[in-house]
């Protein structure tokens, strides 16, 4: 029965009025937070004055403490801009709402398509590379086989030198 209720509830809500209370919500939610973590500093803050505690665990709060005051200037901003959004689509209307999406909707078509552009140029060079290599690889075997080469005859110019010493000792020295 809730469920039929809530969803009865549902169809009556128009597109934009659920976008509204959906902003709405976002900006309680950020002065929630703003709120709890005042609430937060004080707690602590009433912690140190109030109670006996080491010196070491009186530095971890001062440093959360700082990092916290640090922090909510940062959320006191977020609740601004979260509020100047919520205001500013209040006061659109749902075909200023559907040209914005549209627009949106283009720009990821656009970036789309220079992803889809991107894509094939690396595609395209890594064709390349495989091509170069190929080519690479093909080299270094006729690299191997001219080494090869070079070895047997660096190994055959050597037995030839030592057959002609051979036969050069034994022409040059006397037969006994």
């Amino acid at each position: 029965m809730r469920n039929l209720r809530r969803l009865s509830l549902c169809r009556r809500i128009s597109k934009s009025s659920a976008l509204q209370i959906m902003l709405v919500a976002m900006v309680v939610c950020a002065h929630l937070r703003k709120s709890l973590m005042l609430g937060y500093i004080k707690g602590l803050q009433y912690i140190i004055q109030h109670e006996s505690i080491p010196l070491s665990e009186e530095k971890k709060i001062l440093k959360e403490i700082k990092q916290l005051e640090n922090t909510r200037g940062e959320v006191i901003a977020n609740a601004a801009v979260r509020a100047k959004i919520q205001e500013s689509v209040v006061h659109m209307d749902k075909e200023a709402l559907q040209d914005l999406v549209k627009l949106i909707g283009g720009d990821l078509d656009g970036g789309r398509k220079e992803q889809q552009a991107v894509r094939s140029k690396i595609q395209q060079l890594d064709d390349g590379i495989k091509a170069v290599d190929k080519q690479i690889s093909s080299i270094w075997d006729e690299l191997k086989i001219v080494t090869d080469k070079r070895d047997q005859a660096q190994q055959s110019s050597f037995t030839f030198r030592q057959q002609l010493d051979q036969q050069v000792k034994r022409l040059l020295l006397p037969k006994p």
